[in-house]
């Protein structure tokens, strides 16, 4: 699915989510798990009606990094 209208800008009707900052981080020993909210939480409150991207980090095999994002 193309997201993009040429190299900078979005198709009409889609709205980008950028991560502000890194909330928490999971390691274990195959993975990173990192969860970003898209705006500063600065107070408990700022954790409801907010997006929430999740980056899963892995590596399958050798020399190969599989980097999985997830809007929730």
């Amino acid at each position: 699915m193309k997201f993009t209208d040429g190299y900078w800008g979005m198709r009409p009707g889609v709205k980008p989510y950028y991560a502000a900052q890194v909330y928490e981080v999971t390691v274990e020993t195959d993975s990173l798990t990192v969860y970003a909210p898209i705006g500063q939480l600065q107070e408990r409150g700022h954790t409801v009606n907010q997006p929430l991207l999740t980056l899963g980090i892995t590596s399958p095999m050798k020399d190969v990094i599989r980097v999985q994002v997830v809007h929730h």
